[in-house]
This record gives structure tokens, C-alpha cells and sequence, in this order.
């Protein structure tokens, strides 16, 4: 089974393509967005065959990283990702994160995103429970996972190793039956739960 496209009030989730390598790279690997991620530097060639792999990629064939490229509706290049990580083999679980080019932090991209994300999952697949983790210094990061209304359910001591440097992280989580119950009170908003997520 592959990835539906969704829209947003102002986004397209769409798996990615060979075209949106030259934005890839812009915010995968802006010195902004690499001091709180795990990944690292991506070279070009790396980059066009994570793209590829991405275009026909198989969420029940085993472990994988589904990535959303998010597409402005407004036009113009992608301006970042959400994706998650979906084993098969973990009980119904996923773990989402997301990287937004810094040009266009603070307008909420990430959270209209992976609201979208969250809903696809909880709705469609029927996941249980998904979780997502953030350098503890990374502010923006951790509103975000509380503007979905995640929990923090753990400080994480020294778990993530950087430039030799080993950095704490917050853990949160949410369960369908959480996520249910917000979409039921949440007013109709931009970026909103369940109700204004369109399948293309």
C-alpha cells in the first residue's frame, strides 16, 4: 500500500519527486535545520536515491521512512517534509518527525502538516500509537508536538550524539483514542484535525 495524496487549507502532501531534489537538499541540510537533526549532512547522490525510493515505496512490505513532501498551494517548491517511521512488526505503532525550511518556519506548516500526517495514520491505517522526539533545545519542535496535542511522556538523557556532543531529547506521544477525541472537540480551524483533510 502506498501514500495518499492529502490537502490542506494551504498545503499539498504528496510523495516526493525526482524534481524537488534542489529544495530537498536546501532544507535537509541548512545549518538551522542540521543542529537538531540525527541525519547528518546529505550528499546529492544520497539524496536522489532516498527521492527515488520514496516514489515507490511499499508501507506494508517491512520497515520504512514514508516521507510527505509539503507543496504550498499557493505555488512555488516544496518547502519541507513530514514523514513517518511505520514497521509493520511494531504493534500498530509509528514515530513522525519534520523539517521545515527555515524561510518558512513559523507559520505553522508543521503543524497543519503533520495534523494531516496524524489523521491519515490514526484514520486509515489505524494506528495505535504514535510518537516523536525532539532536542530538547529545539523550542519550535516541541510546540509543535504539543500544539497536536501530544504528551511528553519522558525526558531522554544524552540520547542523541552530535558533532561528538551528546544531547538530551523529549519524548511524546499520542493514541488514537486521544487524537479521536480532539478532532471531536476541536472547532473547524486552519490546519484542523479530521475535518478539513481532503484525499486526493
Amino acid at each position: 500500500m502506498s501514500f495518499a495524496t492529502m490537502q490542506t487549507e494551504r498545503l499539498l502532501l504528496r510523495p516526493p519527486r525526482p524534481s524537488d531534489l534542489a529544495s530537498f537538499l536546501a532544507y535537509r541540510n541548512h545549518p538551522d535545520n542540521l543542529r537538531y537533526q540525527a541525519l547528518g549532512l546529505s550528499t546529492q547522490e544520497r539524496a536522489v536515491l532516498f527521492l527515488a525510493r520514496q516514489a515507490s515505496i511499499d508501507l506494508d512490505a517491512g520497515p520504512c521512512w514514508m516521507m510527505c513532501a509539503l507543496e504550498p498551494l499557493a505555488g512555488g517548491d516544496i518547502v519541507g517534509e513530514v514523514g513517518v517511521w511505520l514497521n509493520p512488526a511494531a504493534e500498530r505503532s509509528g514515530n513522525i518527525g519534520w523539517a521545515i525550511h527555515p524561510d518558512f518556519q513559523g507559520q505553522g506548516f508543521a503543524v497543519e502538516a503533520a495534523r494531516a500526517l496524524l489523521s491519515y495514520l490514526f484514520t486509515t491505517r489505524l494506528l495505535h500509537r504514535v510518537t516523536a522526539t525532539s532536542d530538547q533545545r529545539n523550542v519550535a519542535s516541541t510546540r509543535v508536538m504539543e500544539k497536536l496535542g501530544m504528551r511528553r511522556e519522558g525526558d531522554l538523557r544524552q540520547s542523541r550524539l552530535a558533532d561528538g556532543v551528546w544531547w538530551d531529547e523529549f519524548a511524546y506521544a499520542v493514541l488514537r483514542e486521544e487524537w479521536v477525541l480532539q478532532a471531536l472537540v476541536q472547532p473547524t480551524t486552519p490546519g484542523c484535525y479530521n475535518n478539513c483533510i481532503k484525499v486526493i
